[in-house]
């Protein structure tokens, strides 16, 4: 993961600027929501990058309740920067996998995805409630 670590930022720094590149969340709430992190750590890192003039924050025009988060310049330039760094990133993390373990995983991520067999995240709260084990749910070489 040696190109990650080159680009300067964390997993948590890097999701937050691609997530804002592409458009898909422009809120601190919605960011949190979007990568599945805590309102509060998304605070203490928009905090560093806002330090860091990768992004700003401002009130929203519409509702003042409401904080908008948008990219810098740099903030785009950096973002662009990861975004590029990403595939050589994950090939190297994948380089040991065999093609059967890659489309294992390609399968599993597109369910995940798109929500065959049922809510991810609804899984996860009932498995949470009770703990993993209790679900009945095994790993496939665990069923007999």
């Amino acid at each position: 993961m040696a190109g990650l670590k080159d680009a300067g930022l964390n997993l948590q720094e890097r999701g937050i600027l691609l997530t804002l590149a592409c458009g898909s969340a422009k809120t601190p709430a919605a960011l949190a929501k979007r990568l599945c992190v805590h309102p509060a750590r998304v605070t203490r890192v928009l905090d560093k990058l806002e330090t860091s003039g990768l992004v700003e924050r401002a009130r929203n025009g519409t509702d003042r309740r409401l904080v908008d988060v948008s990219l810098t310049r740099e903030g785009r330039a950096v973002a662009a920067r990861n975004a590029d760094v990403a595939p050589g990133a994950w090939s190297e993390r994948l380089s040991h996998f065999s093609k059967s373990d890659f489309d294992a995983l390609s399968t599993l991520l597109s369910r995940l995805l798109h929500g065959e067999g049922g809510n991810f995240f609804t899984t996860l709260s009932d498995m949470s409630d009770n703990g993993p084990c209790s679900t009945g749910h095994l790993h496939p070489d665990e069923r007999t």
